[in-house]
């Protein structure tokens, strides 16, 4: 008697559930990760539920290869051959499945990467043309030029170069020859010193404020060295809200004022001891 019960209550049970559309089966093949993982996330075929609008089914897969070849030039791959074949069964999921040779990489051929201005010497800057994968022989690859390309800006940034800009910055690419030719050329400019530092807010003792402040009018300029300001005062808990900032003048001396604002008044905190 229990176990009839269980079973009427069982199927009852899956019969209350509504059941959950199946994914498509997009199977890929011939390539290895990360690739792969690119390649799908471009397509977004393997979105679709078995139960999709199959004109909309049809219209994702034809353009799935041009998806796919799109995908694959980051990683130097420009003349890939697929191999693509849907199908859609009355009684089942439809399947898709795409065989793919991404062929002959596109190897680099000529590198020009360099940092010109005041900051060409530095050793920052020339840390990161060391390090960087970007070299003659290598396979093309998107993403290590666009890295290095941020990455020089930041720098560039952070060390007071506010006027810097990238004045070449191309791929050249012969498909015919599978050969590239990369350029890149920073130039920093001046470097920007620091100004006066304007304190506003109601501080009781400027002079014991000015104990956090380690770096001089008419220094170099260095990001950090604001960081490090704020985080101290952050720390210090004497105040409830600490702005610093720079603000590069306008007038062409390449000199960059400090704004520090704060607000006094200890943050709320909790904590939790023995008594």
């Amino acid at each position: 008697m229990r176990s009839s019960v269980a079973i009427v209550l069982h199927a009852l049970i899956l019969w209350l559930v509504p059941a959950v559309p199946g994914h498509a089966d997009v199977r890929l093949e011939g390539l290895d990760e990360p690739i792969r993982s690119n390649v799908l996330a471009h397509m977004r075929l393997d979105d679709e539920s078995c139960d999709q609008d199959r004109a909309r089914i049809r219209y994702r897969f034809s353009r799935s290869k041009d998806a796919i070849r799109a995908a694959l030039k980051p990683f130097g791959y420009y003349d890939p051959k697929i191999e693509a074949e849907l199908e859609e069964p009355e009684d089942d999921c439809w399947q898709a499945v795409f065989r793919v040779d991404p062929g002959e990489p596109v190897l680099i051929s000529r590198v020009d990467i360099r940092v010109s201005g005041e900051g060409s010497g530095m050793p920052v800057f020339t840390r990161l043309l060391s390090e960087t994968d970007i070299r003659v022989g290598e396979r093309l690859e998107h993403d290590a030029y666009e890295t290095l390309k941020r990455q020089l800006l930041v720098v560039a940034q952070e060390y007071g170069f506010f006027d810097a800009e990238l004045v070449d910055s191309a791929i050249r690419v012969s498909r015919e020859q599978r050969l590239a030719e990369v350029s890149l050329l920073l130039d920093t400019g001046s470097r920007y010193r620091f100004g006066t530092l304007t304190i506003s807010g109601d501080i009781l003792d400027e002079r014991l404020l000015l104990r956090y402040v380690d770096f001089q009018e008419g220094t170099p300029f260095e990001q950090r060295r604001l960081r490090k300001l704020h985080n101290d005062l952050v720390r210090g808990d004497y105040f409830s809200s600490v702005d610093v900032r720079a603000v590069p003048r306008e007038n062409g001396d390449k000199v960059a004022d400090v704004i520090l604002t704060l607000e006094e008044g200890r943050r709320t905190r909790y904590g939790v001891g023995v008594g």
